[in-house]
């Protein structure tokens, strides 16, 4: 229903448009009717609209067979023309399978709390927003799953962050702030039990970092480390373990250590042996600045086949004819040796550069046997 506009307006409100009326009653709708693709069940409930040029609200209190799904919305005008608009939203899920709206989804039962509210600015993303939400005792594809989660966003800056989610005994949390000066971001990923996951998965796992400084500079470090992994494309791996450390600023300094071992495929040949390793052990190093900064690799693996590769250099930005900006890496490929069945050494360094679309390599003499 339409209601004309009544009584005084305030001065510059754009009231010409009246106030709409609408609501929708839904009784033993089967969507399979509607859409052979989507599974047969009833679908019930009420959804309830009203808009004016000042105020939008919804509200929507709907059954999907067993599960239960509730919201309020609301936009709110800002009080000058032009000025950001707000917004609030609650909702409630209960016992939500997202095979009701696609057949091929894996099995869930899904309970979601969710209180947001913020401002939307005329052009561009939202300037402030807080988001605050529960998952009580779910199910995911067969796993447990619950958390919860506090994010507050004020411009450029996240001042309070709160997440704690588990799903089948695996654990993410992270708390703190970042954006601002001060700001620190803790962040913490344990995997003891990477199997229950499915996709296979396997073996235990752990991140521990910290994140500071803002998106246009960021800084960090973190540990990590994995053992008796099993990944997807059937490859194992018998340990990893890592660190790192990024300095704030264009010019601060990095850390990077990572090594792994016992890398290869899983199961066995015909003969029923174990496949061998495809890379025994590999160590991964950097340090410098963005600017200039020294990496070294090394590997062995299959018939003691070895391999050792130092690198020398820095990003230097690079603007595109359309204006597009990036980044090359340029420097020289300082050393580079193999051994095993394949012998051969850089007799001298050799000038190198590395972008996106291109790889460049100097003069290099390389004496093998």
């Amino acid at each position: 229903a339409w209601r004309p506009p009544a009584g005084a307006q305030p001065q510059g409100a754009q009231t010409a448009f009246g106030q709409l009326v609408a609501a929708l009653e839904l009784s033993a709708i089967d969507p399979a009717r509607l859409d052979r693709r989507l599974p047969s069940q009833a679908v019930a409930g009420r959804l309830d609209a009203e808009a004016d040029a000042l105020r939008q609200a919804l509200t929507l209190a709907l059954g999907v067979g067993a599960a239960r799904i509730e919201a309020d919305a609301e936009l709110l005008a800002g009080e000058q023309a032009g000025a950001p608009r707000s917004f609030n939203l609650s909702g409630q899920l209960r016992d939500v399978d997202p095979r009701a709206l696609l057949a091929t989804a894996p099995p869930a039962r899904l309970n979601l709390d969710l209180e947001a509210s913020g401002e939307l600015p005329a052009a561009g993303l939202p300037q402030a927003a807080r988001l605050d939400f529960r998952i009580p005792p779910s199910r995911f594809d067969k796993l447990p799953l619950e958390g919860r989660g506090r994010l507050v966003l004020a411009g450029e800056r996240l001042p309070e962050v709160d997440l704690a989610l588990d799903l089948a005994g695996n654990r993410l949390r992270s708390s703190g702030a970042f954006g601002g000066a001060g700001d620190r971001l803790a962040l913490l990923l344990d995997a003891p039990a990477l199997r229950a996951l499915g996709y296979g998965l396997g073996g235990q796992a752990r991140l521990e970092g910290t994140v500071s400084g803002t998106m246009a500079a960021p800084a960090g470090e973190f540990e990590l480390f994995g053992e008796a992994l099993r990944l997807p494309g059937e490859l194992r791996l018998a340990g990893i373990n890592g660190a790192g450390r990024l300095d704030a600023g264009q010019d601060g300094r990095f850390d990077l250590s990572l090594g792994l071992s016992g890398l290869g495929r899983t199961g066995t040949d015909a003969d029923g042996v174990a496949h061998p390793d495809l890379i025994d052990n590999a160590r991964l190093g950097a340090e410098g600045t963005r600017a200039k900064h020294r990496v070294e690799l090394s590997a062995t693996g299959l018939e003691d086949d070895r391999v050792r590769m130092v690198l020398e250099g820095g990003l230097r930005e690079r603007v595109a004819a359309g204006g597009e900006s990036g980044f090359d890496w340029v420097g020289r490929l300082a050393a580079l040796e193999t051994g095993g069945r394949v012998a051969a050494r850089l007799q001298a360094p050799a000038e190198l550069e590395l972008s996106p679309s291109r790889v460049s390599l100097g003069a290099a003499e390389i004496e093998a046997g």
